[in-house]
């Protein structure tokens, strides 16, 4: 058999048993809607979803000046369910047992 003849098995044994790449959908992303979050108070914020699918999470930036210098930390409140009802609350941080407040907040999706 020569090296042409081969090549061409090859190809037609490929296309009759399909081989190759097939493509799939994958899993569907989640997708939060009608999203809102905000300050709730000097050291907390919140968020909330109330349709669509999937998480979210409030996320909050908080800062303290010591001796002129200020310092920035970040806290996040615990995932939610969309459609669950539940605001999720994030506080901030102690910096060295001192309270830090509020500088802004946003929201994590999943």
């Amino acid at each position: 058999m020569n090296i042409r003849r081969a090549a061409g098995l090859a190809v037609s044994a490929l296309a009759l048993t399909g081989a190759g790449v097939i493509a799939t959908a994958g899993p569907a992303l989640a997708t939060p809607q009608n999203c809102t979050h905000g300050r709730a108070s000097a050291g907390a914020s919140i968020a909330y979803c109330s349709s669509g699918t999937g998480s979210y999470m409030a996320r909050i930036q908080c800062k303290i000046t010591i001796s002129g210098k200020t310092y920035y930390k970040s806290g996040y409140g615990s995932w939610q369910k969309v459609g669950s009802g539940a605001y999720s609350t994030a506080y901030c941080p102690k910096w060295d047992g001192a309270n830090m407040t509020y500088y802004t907040d946003s929201i994590e999706l999943s």
